[in-house]
């Protein structure tokens, strides 16, 4: 179930999460219907920025940084693609249309905790305006009420996930959609 909240700079949805360990099925290829996710120097830009973005969210908080992850990233990517092509949602079909973190145990069999955030926005097309509007929308998230149902501000400064990967995708028509998926 995902409830999405709508702000002036775009969407974000309620971050999946919890103990994945019992649907461990072992590695497979994360598949699009739609091809593999095309990948622009804006994309790739968005995607460091938001990962360092976290990454100073959680200095400023006296947390520990989380690593770079690869794999998340191609993960998150290809979500992100998706979400352009089959809309705004951790249910996408990209190897499982029940559980939205299921693409994360695919990745990671043997880890029992992960966490994901989805947004997109519309921008005009220029890098700063896609940093500054996705950057608005990450800001909003680490800056969720403190609360039990905070997910984007719990995974965002979990003290149990150590590993992120953040995926881009930039659509022709200026939207931008952002995932970023962690493990423990």
């Amino acid at each position: 179930n995902i409830s999405r909240v709508e702000t002036s700079h775009g969407w974000w949805g309620n971050c999946c999460t919890g103990d994945h360990s019992t649907h461990n099925t072992g590695s497979v290829p994360l598949l699009s219907p739609w091809g593999p996710p095309p990948i622009t120097a804006n994309s790739t830009a968005i995607e460091w920025y938001l990962f360092n973005q976290i990454n100073h969210d959680r200095a400023v908080r006296g947390l520990y940084l989380y690593n770079w992850n690869p794999t998340l990233a191609n993960g998150a990517r290809l979500h992100s693609w998706n979400m352009a092509n089959c809309g705004f949602s951790h249910f996408c079909p990209d190897g499982d249309y029940h559980f939205g973190c299921m693409r994360i145990t695919y990745e990671f069999p043997h880890n029992n905790d992960c966490g994901e955030c989805i947004s997109a926005t519309l921008s005009n097309g220029t890098l700063a305006n896609e940093e500054w509007a996705i950057g608005s929308i990450q800001k909003g998230m680490v800056n969720e009420p403190d609360n039990p149902n905070s997910w984007h501000r719990i995974h965002l400064t979990s003290q149990t996930l150590h590993s992120v990967g953040v995926g881009v995708y930039v659509s022709p028509g200026g939207w931008v959609y952002a995932t970023e998926d962690m493990v423990s």
